[in-house]
């Protein structure tokens, strides 16, 4: 720190996590000084659509999203249907360094309009 300074900044580096990490960081002057950071895994945002509406029988893509990178390794999404009348894959995984994954979702032809609620969560990381 320069002369009549009372303060610095500076900056830290972290790496994607798998799960909530703590890491010590200490400064000496005269005496040492610590604090702790906690590093948190990204969190899984809800699944999108795309497009949002089909007709019975026609394909949508779905995608989940991360709110940063996956860790080593990646993250699966177990994924859940609400109805019969869509069905995908029961998992997805989103590659490790990259934050969104996709999905096919197929659906049954059906002679009324019927909303289906497709659940994303975290399977293991």
């Amino acid at each position: 720190m320069g002369a009549g300074k009372t303060s610095a900044s500076f900056t830290i580096t972290t790496h994607s996590v798998s799960s909530a990490t703590k890491a010590a960081i200490s400064v000496s002057y005269h005496g040492t000084l610590s604090i702790t950071l906690t590093v948190d895994p990204p969190a899984l945002s809800a699944p999108s659509l795309a497009p949002a509406s089909v007709i019975g029988g026609s394909p949508s893509t779905g995608t989940v999203t991360l709110t940063g990178p996956a860790p080593k390794g990646g993250t699966v999404a177990t994924l859940t249907y609400g109805s019969s009348v869509a069905s995908g894959p029961a998992t997805v995984t989103v590659a490790a360094g990259t934050s969104k994954a996709t999905f096919t979702v197929t659906t049954k032809k059906v002679s009324t309009s019927i909303a289906v609620k497709i659940t994303a969560a975290h399977a293991s990381v």
